[in-house]
C-alpha cells in the first residue's frame, strides 16, 4: 500500500515535508582556513536570493566554494565548488553538481535525485571517460553514499 502511495506522487509532489529555519535566501557566510597564523584557504557558502525550480518543484540553490590562498595556493592549488538545489518543502536535494579541481585532480559530476524510488543519477563529465550510472541510495539521503563534503582527497 505505500509503494502505491509513493507511486501515485508526482514530480510536483514532497517525498516528506519538513520546516526549515536554519538558513534563508540571499544568506552568504565566509570563512578563513588557518594553520596556525598563515592563511591557508578560504570557503564561502551562499543561498541564492531567489527560488529556482528543479523538476517542477521550487528549490534553494546552495554554493559553497573553495579554494588554497597564499603559498598553500602555489603547493597544493584548490578550486572546488559544490552546488545544490534542495527542495524547500523535503529539504532534499533535487540536482547537485561537482567542479572539483586539486592540484593535478579533476571532477566535474551531476547528480539527480529520485528520492521517491531511493535512485540517484549520476553523471560524470570528465573529458575522458564521461558516464552516467543509477545508483540506489537511502531512504531521504543527502548525497549518493552520504559522502561528506570534503575536498576529494580527503574523502573516504
Amino acid at each position: 500500500m505505500l509503494a502505491g502511495a509513493q507511486m501515485a506522487l508526482g514530480p510536483g509532489d514532497a517525498v516528506r515535508h519538513i520546516p526549515q529555519s536554519s538558513f534563508g535566501r540571499g544568506e552568504v557566510i565566509r570563512y578563513t582556513v588557518h594553520y596556525g597564523l598563515i592563511n591557508g584557504g578560504e570557503a564561502t557558502v551562499e543561498t541564492a536570493g531567489s527560488l529556482e525550480r528543479v523538476n517542477d518543484r521550487p528549490c534553494y540553490k546552495a554554493t559553497v566554494s573553495g579554494r588554497t590562498t597564499g603559498s598553500f595556493d602555489y603547493f597544493l592549488r584548490i578550486r572546488d565548488q559544490w552546488r545544490a538545489y534542495i527542495d524547500t518543502t523535503s529539504i532534499l536535494p533535487v540536482r547537485s553538481h561537482r567542479d572539483i579541481a586539486e592540484k593535478n585532480y579533476r571532477k566535474k559530476e551531476t547528480v539527480n535525485y529520485d528520492h521517491i524510488h531511493d535512485l540517484a543519477e549520476v553523471q560524470d563529465h570528465s573529458k575522458d571517460k564521461p558516464k552516467r550510472s543509477t545508483i540506489k541510495i537511502a531512504n531521504n539521503t543527502l548525497e549518493p553514499g552520504e559522502r561528506l563534503l570534503l575536498p576529494a582527497h580527503l574523502q573516504l
